[in-house]
This record gives C-alpha cells, structure tokens and sequence, in this order.
C-alpha cells in the first residue's frame, strides 16, 4: 500500500506534467497557425522592374539566369569571371 507522500508526490508529478504537456500542445498548435509567408506591396512600375529585371538594368544576373547558373554549378566560376562563361 502506497503511503500517503508517495501517493502525493505522484499526483504532483502528474499534475507537473499534465501543464508541461498542455503548454507544449498550445505552443505547437499556435505556431501552426502563424502565416509562414510576407508580402511586400508594389507599385506597378516596380513590380514590372523587378519582374524584367537583368543583368544589363540592374548589374546582376536576373532570377532565370541564377537559376541556370545553380543548376549547372557555374555561381562561383560567374562570380570570379563573368566573361568566361560567354564561351561555355
């Protein structure tokens, strides 16, 4: 037979784990109901920019391009020397 401290300090160590677990449960189920994405609104003329952005408008290369470069893993040899790539 269980004595009435150890009946206690189960009923405590439930009781401690039933508001860990409770927290835990309403943190997890909030955080799934934030919004994962921004948005930024544009202007017309700015958004036109930035869709048709190029490498002659803005000095980089556009999305599409880096893209390409990822793929074909020419970042780095783009970065250090552009010029030579206009061969490959």
């Amino acid at each position: 037979m269980k004595t009435r401290a150890a009946s206690l300090a189960s009923q405590t160590y439930l009781a401690f784990l039933l508001v860990h677990l409770s927290v835990a449960f309403v943190v997890l189920f909030a955080s799934g109901c934030a919004t994962p994405v921004g948005v930024k609104h544009l202007d017309e003329q700015a958004a036109h920019r930035e869709l048709n952005a190029n490498v002659l408008s803005t000095g980089k290369p556009s999305d599409y391009s880096t893209q390409l470069l990822e793929r074909s893993a020419l970042t780095e040899r783009f970065k250090t020397d552009p010029s030579a790539l206009k061969k490959v």
